[in-house]
């Protein structure tokens, strides 16, 4: 390999190989030898670069004296292609310098920590996605990298860490409630990022959680709040399946088709708003269960579930609109959508089978990462970090 400074070349030996045949197996390289390639490669450049910027640096810029060396020194560096020794040497300060110390390091004018930009972003990528372990095991499986599953994880901590505490601009957001300690602060910048404006009207629509609802009041107390139609029907669609499995019993058919008319009802009445009735309703028919829930297992638990959902309906009255008229009106009834981009957010990282136990910290930041990934902003957040990361390539006009 041949490296160009300044008019002077630089070669360093980086890989032999030998094939005797050719075969599929033994076309171009092969992924040990490719890693091994990267690492001697990416050794080779650091050097260079360190040794090129040592020297740009080793003349005082007030006077033109030559440093003088102090000490030498290496500090470790973990790179995408793996770990570097980078040059670390102490140098006396000049005498026409009055201020600092009497030595310093010049690698401390760049050097910002001891793993690149680079290999973090990969890794918080990733681990959006799939579990720490997953992470390192795919690195140290494609790559020349030192990977850790625990190094991952405090990666990922401190990156979510630093943009928790940045003004987040997402169009999905994310955060653990009893854990957070800005949930309001968090949803008003969101809702500035996408445009609010200051006296805009604002309508709200959440799972009836009193919780959530006292974070959208307090950045709103005159908008709307309405609970949404999905959340209503999920319920329904539990308690007919219910009345199904008293059906099943033996002489319950007439019943469970008489309750499955009744909850169809309580749902028509809830569709126009008609809470009030939608309650005596619901309250009637648990009195009709109360005669055959004793001795009908499928009738206890639709009973249970009536009792649940009457509660459900009641705590949540005055935030029950006309859904019908509001259907017409072409306005929003539910938030169906909102749950498949949960489903998406949370689902697929929190699962059971990723056999993770979440603490409500670890739980809060990675939905902090996986959500910039999910939005397509985690390179945008290193750019800001870090100015000369992947810059972007300009647009021509």
């Amino acid at each position: 390999m041949c490296i160009n400074d300044g008019g002077q070349e630089h070669r360093s030996h980086v890989l032999e190989m030998e094939r005797r045949q050719l075969a599929m197996e033994t076309l171009g390289l092969t992924l040990c030898e490719s890693k091994a390639m990267l690492e001697r490669v990416q050794e080779f450049v650091v050097a260079r670069q360190t040794a090129e910027n040592l020297e740009q640096r080793r003349h005082c810029q007030n006077c033109g004296e030559r440093y003088t060396a102090k000490g030498g020194g290496t500090i470790g560096v973990k790179t995408l292609f793996g770990a570097v020794e980078v040059a670390n040497p102490r140098w006396n300060r000049c005498s026409c310098q009055q201020d600092g110390t009497k030595t310093f390091r010049p690698t401390a004018a760049w050097l910002r920590g001891t793993t690149s930009p680079e290999l973090l972003y990969v890794e918080n990528k990733w681990a959006s996605l799939i579990p720490f372990a997953k992470v390192a095991d795919l690195l140290q499986e494609v790559l020349p990298a030192d990977a850790n599953h625990e190094t991952i994880r405090r990666h990922v901590q401190a990156t979510t860490e630093r943009m928790d505490d940045e003004v987040p601009e997402s169009k999905c957001f994310g955060y653990v409630q009893t854990y957070d300690e800005k949930p309001r602060r968090r949803l008003y910048e969101l809702m500035k990022s996408q445009g609010l404006q200051d006296n805009q009207q604002v309508v709200f629509m959440s799972d009836g959680g009193e919780d959530v609802r006292r974070v959208q009041m307090y950045l709103h107390p005159s908008s709307e709040h309405w609970i949404d139609w999905f959340h209503i029907t999920m319920r329904i669609t539990v308690l007919q399946q219910q009345t199904k499995s008293l059906q099943g019993e033996a002489n319950r058919a007439k019943e469970a088709a008489e309750l499955s008319k009744r909850i169809d009802s309580i749902k028509h009445l809830l569709w126009h708003g008609n809470v009030a009735e939608a309650l005596d309703r619901m309250s009637d028919t648990l009195l009709d269960l109360e005669l055959i829930r004793a001795q009908s297992a499928a009738a206890e638990k639709l009973a249970a579930g009536l009792a649940e959902f009457e509660i459900y309906i009641h705590n949540n009255r005055e935030f029950i609109p006309n859904f019908g008229e509001r259907y017409r009106q072409g306005e929003t009834i539910s938030t169906a959508f909102v749950e498949s981009t949960i489903n998406h957010v949370v689902s697929r990282r929190f699962v059971k089978k990723q056999q993770m136990q979440w603490t409500l910290k670890g739980a809060h930041l990675l939905l902090q990462i996986r959500t910039k990934v999910l939005n397509n902003e985690l390179e945008d957040a290193f750019r800001r970090w870090y100015p000369q990361f992947r810059p972007q390539e300009k647009v021509a006009a």
